[in-house]
């Protein structure tokens, strides 16, 4: 995981620009500080492409190429396009692959990508390209691990609270079984009540206590192993009250 928040203004240690342009003293890339615009923390990489692509690359990646995903968010300009692909050298002249090509909007979003289709079979650097010339984009909280072969749900969102429960949903088109970890704020979900064996949704969290505020956390289970845990989605247990937030995965 990285999330800009270890090492100044610079990049991070083992990442590289691999693009950038300069012109009066103006750089394309830099970490800035700003804690309302970071999507965590106080950090997030700001990339302005005013005369030129600006573009990063990741430490190189000890997996098979097919089995990268990637997880960021991302703000910027609207519209403007942002690339991620990768390289097999952080030499001038190495060809950029883009993998996919997402639209960036005024406000912190989270994309996925997966590398499943790459048919590289050399270790790859994964490159983040901001492609607009004239834009900028801040990109935060970037995941990068290996695939499982059971296929995160997406869309885990609150529905509701009544008293003593919270009621979430999602849309899965791989899987029928699932589990819910939840706990109190920032718990971790291996080390949380994790209920199992659930086989339909939107699904109820019940026996809660009114007015404490709660982590969930849901993952698929393929029978011969789960996926990743999703992002956290934040509720309270309270007929009267809205979700505290919700993350859509």
């Amino acid at each position: 995981h990285e999330g800009f928040e270890d090492n100044g203004t610079n990049l991070p240690f083992c990442w590289s620009l691999f693009e950038n342009w300069t012109a009066l003293n103006n750089q394309g890339f830099l970490v800035n500080t700003n804690a309302t615009i970071a999507h965590d923390g106080q950090h997030f990489a700001q990339m302005v492409t005013q005369n030129g692509v600006v573009s990063i690359a990741s430490p190189l990646m000890p997996i098979d190429p097919s089995d990268v995903e990637v997880f960021f968010w991302t703000q910027g300009t609207d519209n403007s396009t942002f690339e991620i692909g990768y390289v097999t050298s952080l030499d001038a002249g190495s060809t950029f692959h883009v993998v996919e090509t997402v639209n960036v909007m005024n406000l912190m979003q989270k994309h996925y990508v997966s590398f499943a289709s790459v048919e590289e079979t050399s270790p790859i650097y994964v490159v983040f390209r901001a492609a607009t010339v004239n834009a900028y984009v801040y990109l935060d909280d970037i995941t990068i691990r290996e695939s499982r072969s059971c296929r995160m749900p997406v869309g885990f969102s609150y529905v509701s609270s009544d008293d003593g429960s919270v009621t979430l949903d999602w849309s899965d088109a791989h899987n029928s079984g699932w589990q819910i970890a939840y706990g109190p704020v920032d718990c971790d979900p291996d080390s949380s009540t994790i209920i199992q064996n659930i086989s339909s949704h939107p699904y109820t969290v019940e026996n809660l206590q009114n007015d404490m505020i709660y982590d969930f956390y849901l993952r698929a289970d393929c029978g011969t192993g789960e996926s990743w845990w999703t992002d956290v989605g934040r509720a309270e247990p309270n007929p009267l009250l809205l979700p505290v937030s919700g993350t859509d995965t």
